[in-house]
């Protein structure tokens, strides 16, 4: 099942000081992956590149998956 149809089963903000993580969690166990060149959509994974200090996936469990993301904060003065 294609993770746009496998349903949000979990999303999530967390933040430290310097940085905000984003969790978000469906019920599709296959890891993410980009989509063949050619076909539509799939930028998901080039405005992850771009834009996080740094992304995973956690292991799936009998539930799905989550995959994370963090970014970078600006420090206020």
């Amino acid at each position: 099942m294609p993770a746009s149809t496998a349903g949000v089963r979990e999303l999530a903000l967390d933040y430290r000081p310097g940085v905000v993580r984003v969790r978000v969690g469906d019920h599709n166990q296959a890891p993410p992956r980009p989509l063949a060149l050619g076909r539509p959509g799939g930028y998901g994974f080039l405005a992850v590149e771009r834009l996080t200090a740094c992304w995973g996936v956690t292991t799936p469990d009998p539930g799905g998956k989550t995959v994370w993301v963090e970014l970078l904060t600006i420090r206020q003065r």
